[in-house]
């Protein structure tokens, strides 16, 4: 059978981003996505990324749009 170590180890434990701009902090500070999604589609969703921030910030209410939306 199989040992697993079931104690949680908090020390390395990292939280999810809570905002669009802390994901897209997180995003610029993954060096490993380019190996892995390439340089284009990278450079793509960070310019998304940083659309929909200045979108949402321009306008409060545009999230009401975003839950219309989908």
């Amino acid at each position: 059978m199989y040992e697993t170590d079931t104690s949680p180890n908090l020390e390395n434990l990292r939280s999810l981003p809570k905002s669009l701009s802390e994901s897209l902090e997180a995003l610029h500070k993954a060096d490993f996505l380019e190996e892995f999604i390439g340089d284009k589609l990278l450079t793509a969703i960070k310019a998304i990324g940083k659309a929909e921030i200045d979108q949402y910030s321009k306008n409060k209410d545009a999230y009401k749009q975003l839950i219309y939306r989908y």
